[in-house]
């Protein structure tokens, strides 16, 4: 039995049928069984950190879309993951502030994905020049 998928339909039928969201982030950090504990959220100011040990990789579970999506995100941080593509924070849609310092991505993809984007914190040689031009241009690099 695929206890993912089942959960993660029951997550989604939940969000869709509640409107009380207090304390949803344990919900949604459950999703990611042993990787739970990697999840760190400040319902205030609407902040998702996320630890990996180096050796954190997906914010997906399997093939569905990320839980993430289901939290307000406005800041993201993450800390020694091996994260590597943008597609993996893409259900950010809130997304304000990016600290992928912590990551592997070197590529923001489709800008699209992330219409509310303002800041983003990457180390000097995470994004190329070109990628940096990509950005719209009220887009703050740090």
């Amino acid at each position: 039995m695929d206890r993912k998928a089942i959960a993660a339909k029951l997550l989604a039928y939940d969000y869709a049928s509640l409107g009380y969201r207090e304390g949803y982030e344990l919900a949604v950090a459950a999703m990611f069984g042993n990787h739970a504990h990697c999840f760190s959220y400040e319902a205030e100011t609407q902040t998702l950190t996320i630890t990996g040990g180096g050796g954190f990789s997906s914010l997906r579970t399997g093939q569905l879309q990320s839980p993430l999506r289901f939290l307000p995100i406005k800041r993201l941080i993450l800390v020694d993951t091996v994260i590597s593509s943008s597609s993996e924070i893409a259900d950010l849609k809130m997304l304000e502030v990016a600290d992928l310092r912590g990551s592997r991505i070197s590529s923001m993809g489709d800008l699209s994905m992330f219409p509310q984007l303002k800041t983003l914190i990457v180390r000097p040689d995470q994004l190329s020049q070109e990628e940096k031009n990509r950005l719209r241009p009220q887009v703050r690099i740090e």
